[in-house]
């Protein structure tokens, strides 16, 4: 063979190599592509025209919205304490450990036999916070029995049924939960005999990523524990969340000494305006007898706006979280379990107490409290990354593909979720995850679309 005829075989290889080539990018990216693209396709994505869209923080401090109850005094739109539906409740106690004090929960009868909401509230909230209540609330309007216990990471949970000195580990925490369902269950079922038929575990924030640990537990120990699992708002990466948080209550490092205390008043104020219903913002969804004044109103809350700027509100997001930090590590303090906190315990003078909590952020508590309690639990050895991977819902990946009982509602703008959180999220739970276009973390509860599409998740 010349080589001429040796040189038309090598170009006319190339080139078919090129085509080749090309045909393969091509179709390569049309998968690609249409990988990606079902994944906006099953997930569900509802958008909220009204909503009066301010950005992520501001857009979360709505959540105060939510306890505002119809025709109620000022001094009832500010607790649940004082209104008829809370003297409804029937208050309970469990005892879960021995030589502990018993957990408290609060349970609401449905006035017929029906199905029962169990409900885990969000980071440091107790039996008795607004949010659980109100979410018991709108259960049991709707037909349903409802009982609420303490979060994980409050202090009376801890003190009655936690396992490990220091929660904060999902995985772990969520076996202390585990626990109480169990026996509570068991004591609901002896108390009302008959008269629960479902049960449905629903919940918010870190309580619902505890709902999906749950879920995988039921599913690793082949027994049905839930008919339904409900997760409002969960982080997918607990310490990237606890980064942001830090991060947010280190705004308010940049406003001086002279400056912080009248902000914090400011920002505090504001935010009571909300949840008391004064603020332009909350006014609107006041009850309104009339079907014309009550559009007139939704009109009027769909243009009205909280008066925060942006750092302000991540400021006290991250302080009402620092603040539940705080109690946490207080009790944990107080019942002598941690050499973190070095002040001299006193009955009379807390202050030398809190001063040195205070400085304490959640990474510093991961540090100083948590890791020393798991070292001597399980490993010298073992790492905090090894920890956190279990407070990552990426750790029960399995279970959130292929379990059908569980629902995901999520909204389009939480600061807790990264952009990998969310293609990840996406990804796994399919028709699964319902996405709202706005919302921050649990700020659009208020709304009676968002609660509609949740009652209609447990109904099915």
């Amino acid at each position: 063979m010349n080589s001429n005829a040796k040189f038309k075989i090598f170009v006319l290889s190339f080139a078919l190599c090129c085509i080749y080539y090309l045909h393969s990018a091509e179709t390569t990216s049309k998968n690609i592509k249409e990988l990606r693209q079902p994944v906006r396709e099953l997930c569900k994505f509802i958008k909220l025209p009204q909503y009066p869209d301010q950005g992520s923080a501001v857009n979360t401090l709505r959540s105060g919205l939510f306890f505002v109850r119809n025709n109620a005094s000022m001094w009832e739109k500010m607790s649940p304490f004082y209104t008829r539906f809370y003297k409804k409740r029937v208050s309970g106690e469990l005892k879960v450990l021995k030589k502990h004090p018993a957990l408290k929960y609060n349970l609401w009868l449905g006035e017929k036999p029906g199905d029962i909401v169990f409900i885990i509230p969000g980071t440091g909230e107790n039996f008795a916070s607004f949010g659980a209540s109100k979410f018991a609330q709108l259960f049991n309007k709707n037909g349903y029995s409802a009982v609420v216990i303490s979060n994980s990471f409050n202090w009376e949970f801890m003190e009655a049924a936690g396992t490990t000195i220091a929660p904060g580990c999902v995985y772990a925490d969520s076996l202390d939960v585990v626990r109480v369902l169990k026996k509570l269950t068991k004591k609901l079922q002896k108390d009302y005999p008959g008269y629960f038929k479902r049960k449905i575990l629903l919940g918010t924030s870190m309580g619902a990523m505890q709902v999906l640990f749950i879920s995988d537990y039921s599913v690793r120990e082949k027994k049905k524990m839930f008919d339904k699992y409900i997760a409002i708002n969960p982080p997918v990466d607990m310490r990237y969340a606890m980064d942001i948080i830090n991060k947010y209550y280190l705004k308010g490092a940049k406003w001086g000494k002279t400056d912080i205390s009248k902000k914090v008043k400011e920002c505090i104020a504001a935010y009571m305006n909300i949840m008391g219903g004064n603020s332009p913002d909350a006014s609107p969804i006041v009850s309104a007898h009339e079907k014309n004044q009550k559009e007139k109103m939704d009109l009027q809350h769909s243009q009205s706006k909280i008066t925060l700027n942006k750092d302000d509100a991540e400021f006290l997001i991250g302080l009402n979280f620092h603040l539940k930090l705080v109690e946490t590590i207080y009790s944990i303090f107080m019942r002598g379990l941690t050499d973190a906190v070095k002040a001299e315990k006193t009955s009379y003078d807390q202050r030398e107490i809190y001063k040195e909590i205070e400085k304490f952020n959640f990474n510093s508590y991961l540090n100083k409290i948590l890791m020393p309690n798991f070292k001597k639990i399980y490993s010298s050895d073992i790492t905090i990354d090894e920890v956190m991977q279990k407070s990552n819902l990426k750790f029960i990946r399995k279970t959130l593909e292929n379990e059908p009982s569980l629902k995901i509602f999520h909204n389009q703008d939480d600061f807790l979720l990264s952009e990998k959180d969310w293609t990840w999220l996406k990804n796994v739970m399919g028709r699964r995850l319902t996405i709202f276009s706005a919302g921050g973390h649990l700020g659009n509860l208020y709304l009676p679309k968002v609660q509609n599409y949740i009652l209609d998740a447990v109904k099915e």
